[in-house]
């Protein structure tokens, strides 16, 4: 095997793999959108326009989704931080 042919398929499996987690995430965007525009409709004022609840509730997602990527990154350099500590003893 040649490395460019090597390389090209690394290229392609990345790009693929991309490709798939961006339409995992669009569906993901569109199912949390659509249980926020019925948990609106649900609710007692169900006139509201259906779009601004949505669009509200995909920014709540978006800052838990968010939120929760802080957090482990967090705990990760705290891991490292007390491995370092460690080794400094």
């Amino acid at each position: 095997m040649t490395r460019a042919s090597r390389a090209s398929r690394a290229s392609r499996a990345t790009h693929a793999s991309r490709a798939s987690r961006a339409k995992h995430a669009s569906r993901a965007k569109n199912e949390t959108r659509a249980r926020c525009a019925s948990r609106a409709r649900r609710g007692s004022r169900a006139t509201r326009a259906k779009n601004e609840t949505s669009a509200r509730c995909a920014s709540r997602a978006r800052h838990a989704t968010s939120a929760k990527r802080a957090t482990s990154a967090s705990r990760a350099s705290r891991a490292r931080n007390a491995s370092r500590r460690l080794r400094w003893i």
